[in-house]
């Protein structure tokens, strides 16, 4: 077309448009993954562009540099962003595991009544799971006395029996059961039978570990963190 551009030319521009957006959108995910480290748990704090808007060049693309502000209101100004960050910096403090069998962190104050091993921690999963193996050995041991917390707590039998009381349910937990017991629910069990027993269990948000690994005053402490409370006796092994 005389006087103007052709359409050949007009699409090179919109493809060399979206190739630097596309650089452009690269250059902030790394930028916010870097930053999402500096906001860590604060409650307060934004990833938003350095002048507070998306300017537009000529080529009618975004340009602004990311930075991490912290400001009171920031929960109503853009909640939306806040729980991205908060989530990015969540992502970035968690970290792998494998483990071979029988490998693990040992917790020493046997807490479903037998000796346990530490799978993943709060320090791997960032606050947000606790995973252990626990084992009973044969004879009469006794679990816990009926008790409720704050946190989800869930069981998988790996070996032997169990017994449980959910609320005013009792149920017997063979090989291959799995229950899920959500916060605030009074619950109890232990191993029955004759052989020993092994659980995999896991506590969704984690931290049940450090009620197991400090002195009397550690424990009351996480146990008033984490909303534990004995609301009555061990379960006997007849309840059933």
């Amino acid at each position: 077309m005389a006087g103007g551009r052709s359409r050949n030319h007009q699409r090179g521009d919109v493809a060399n448009g979206f190739a630097r957006e596309d650089a452009r959108l690269r250059a902030n995910v790394d930028a916010t993954t870097r930053l999402a480290g500096l906001v860590g748990g604060d409650q307060n704090a934004l990833i938003v562009p350095s002048n507070g808007f998306n300017r537009l060049d000529k080529a009618g693309l975004t340009k602004s540099p990311l930075q991490v502000v912290r400001t009171p209101d920031a929960p109503a100004s853009n909640p939306q962003h806040r729980r991205r960050s908060r989530r990015m910096a969540e992502a970035m403090a968690k970290s792998a595991v494998t483990l071979a069998p029988g490998e693990g962190r040992r917790v020493g104050a046997r807490p479903t009544g037998g000796g346990a091993t530490l799978k993943v921690g709060i320090g791997d999963s960032a606050g947000t799971l606790s995973i252990f193996e626990s084992a009973q050995p044969p004879g009469d041991l006794p679990g816990p006395p009926l008790h409720r917390h704050g946190f989800d707590e869930s069981f998988y039998v790996l070996e032997g029996d169990y017994l449980f009381k959910l609320g005013d349910r009792t149920l017997t937990a063979t090989v291959g059961s799995f229950v899920y017991i959500p916060g605030g629910m009074p619950h109890a069990f232990r191993r029955v039978g004759s052989g020993g027993g092994r659980m995999l269990t896991i506590c969704h948000p984690g931290g049940i570990e450090e009620m197991f690994e400090g002195g009397p005053d550690e424990r009351a402490a996480v146990e008033k963190k984490l909303g534990a409370e004995f609301v009555g006796p061990p379960l006997d092994a007849e309840a059933d």
